[in-house]
């Protein structure tokens, strides 16, 4: 299965060293967990599983509306272009949804060691796989159960989970 993870941070709050810092964290977690999964099959359904992950900080709501939450979406075929440069892009047994890291778990995050930060950004994912649970009914035979303890099994091997 094909596992990937985009990235937004919040730049007004995060100074640029932060933002490598905290970037590096999440491209080294997302990296490992896609070796783990690549030779994966849960079944035919989803054959790529998409995390948009926002660590944002607005204390006041402020631009919040930039950083849509997206709930858990499966696109069975779809072929869209790119605004910017007109390639065109298939979405083919894509599953998507955001997972955002604001108020306490943004400051958590940002604050706490490169360990700490990593052990919080897997905690949340792992609770995200919680989304599993009411998948849409044109996903018939994606093994949730052999997932989840997959996914459990690698961040207990990673020292991730508690």
């Amino acid at each position: 299965m094909k596992f990937s993870m985009g990235l937004t941070f919040d730049m007004i709050s995060l100074k640029k060293g932060s933002a490598n810092r905290n970037g590096a964290i999440v491209q080294e977690l997302k990296t490992e967990i896609q070796k783990f999964l690549e030779n994966k099959d849960y079944g035919n359904t989803i054959q790529e599983y998409i995390i948009i992950l926002y660590i944002v900080n607005f204390p006041n709501g402020e631009n919040e509306r930039f950083f849509k939450d997206y709930k858990p979406k499966y696109i069975d075929y779809k072929v869209t272009k790119n605004a910017i440069t007109g390639e065109p892009y298939e979405f083919v047994k894509h599953f998507r949804y955001s997972v955002k890291l604001d108020g306490d778990l943004y400051t958590r995050y940002t604050e706490s060691s490169d360990e700490e930060s990593k052990k919080l950004l897997a905690t949340e994912l792992f609770k995200s796989f919680s989304c599993l649970d009411k998948l849409p009914r044109k996903i018939k035979d994606f093994d949730v159960a052999r997932f989840r303890a997959d996914m459990e099994d690698f961040f207990r091997e990673h020292n991730l989970l508690d």
